[in-house]
């Protein structure tokens, strides 16, 4: 039995936000945006239209920004002055995996998506981390959650390369429970159970013979 929402979909501006785009398509979204999916306000091959469109939107708000793209070899790219592609734009049409998706919105589970500045979607999950006494430490820690990039932990942003994790956090923990003859040895703060694998409980001498910076 056809619904309300089934109708909808005769409306082209409610259809075409689900087709994927084109090539040589010019899209007008909005910058500077934390939605999980690309926010497109216009889409159409008539460049002159799809300025104006962006312009107009500029005029009329005083909190959100908009821009026009256009897609050039499957990718969003910034336009110039001809309506021709220039760079690769930093904001893309993510395609975010299921499984991370029902996560991020089922509040019983551990694990959530933040957007980066640059539009990257980035799924946080909790990890436990064992220290050298046998105690778990659990920490939320950033991994890829794209469907042809997903369950890659990540320090930085693979979009803009953005630092998504604090060394100077991390470090503090590290240095604090490491015996004083394994503070600053690279064998020690690379392992992730912070225990050296040659020396679990400390060397038996003040300084250990195989200590690396």
């Amino acid at each position: 039995m056809d619904t309300k929402e089934d109708f909808e979909f005769l409306h082209a501006y409610v259809a075409e936000k689900f087709n994927p785009y084109d090539e040589g398509e010019y899209i007008v979204i909005q910058t500077l945006s934390k939605s999980i999916r690309l926010r497109a306000l216009h889409r159409g091959f008539d460049y002159r239209a799809a300025k104006s469109f962006c312009e107009l939107e500029n005029l009329g708000s005083d909190y959100n920004h908009y821009s026009l793209r256009i897609v050039y070899q499957g990718k969003l790219h910034h336009v110039d002055f001809d309506g021709a592609p220039t760079i690769k734009s930093r904001e893309q049409d993510w395609k975010v995996a299921a499984d991370y998706l029902q996560v991020h919105y089922d509040r019983n589970l551990d694990g959530e998506i933040e957007v980066c500045n640059c539009s990257y979607p980035v799924f946080w999950a909790l990890k436990t981390y064992i220290n050298q006494h046998g105690e778990g430490t659990d920490k939320l820690i950033p991994v890829t959650c794209l469907i042809d990039d997903h369950g890659r932990e990540i320090d930085n942003c693979p979009n803009c390369n953005a630092r998504l994790v604090e060394e100077e956090e991390e470090d503090e923990d590290i240095w604090d429970e490491a015996p004083e003859p394994c503070k600053g040895c690279k064998y020690y703060s690379d392992n992730y159970v912070m225990a050296c694998a040659v020396y679990p409980y400390g060397p038996d001498e003040d300084i250990c013979p195989d200590w690396a910076g």
